[in-house]
């Protein structure tokens, strides 16, 4: 059975129309698309930097010699033109009291005296600052060898002498301090 003609030709022409109108579409969508694309382009922009400095013209040509002739730092910081009197007024007394800076270390066999030996570091951290603050040596140490963090104090060539640090550190607060041999650092002058 045969469908008429006219209604075979509003089929076509529907069908034509619905073709033109996807195809409207999809062009419309494309260039809303694209004005979008070129929107945030755009706006997304910069100005392109050149990469050049500018200098301040040079009035003339002086040498560092000539430019560091007036230049007293001691006109900014204070501090540092008292502790400089100060340095020479005990020089020229004769009277400085600076013990001789060691210019290298080496390290030797010798003695610490060990206050702490534990698994925690934060108690191994606690108990050297509180070792700091107690022993008069500035030199307090937290060792690890596994699986222990022993805290330690001084850098001693002979046992009598971290003896007396071990006398010492017992009588401010650490009872169960002792003797150990160990690896010190030893100062070159």
């Amino acid at each position: 059975m045969a469908k008429p003609t006219a209604a075979v030709d509003m089929q076509k022409q529907d069908d034509r129309m619905k073709a033109v109108k996807g195809r409207t579409l999809v062009q419309l969508s494309f260039a809303w698309g694209l004005l979008l694309g070129l929107a945030l382009v755009l706006g997304c922009a910069s100005e392109k930097e050149s990469g050049r400095v500018s200098r301040p013209a040079r009035s003339s040509n002086i040498t560092i010699d000539e430019a560091e002739s007036g230049f007293d730092p001691s006109h900014y910081n204070p501090s540092v033109a008292r502790i400089d009197t100060l340095l020479e007024r005990s020089w020229a007394k004769g009277q400085s009291q600076e013990r001789p800076v060691a210019l290298a270390t080496e390290t030797a066999g010798g003695f610490r005296v060990q206050v702490l030996m534990t698994k925690d570091i934060d108690e191994a951290g606690r108990t050297r600052t509180a070792l700091q603050s107690a022993a008069p040596s500035d030199s307090a140490y937290v060792i690890y060898e596994p699986p222990y963090y022993k805290v330690r104090a001084g850098n001693f060539r002979t046992r009598s002498e971290a003896a007396e640090l071990m006398e010492i550190l017992q009588q401010r607060g650490f009872p169960d301090a002792w003797v150990v041999p160990d690896e010190v650092v030893v100062p070159q002058y």
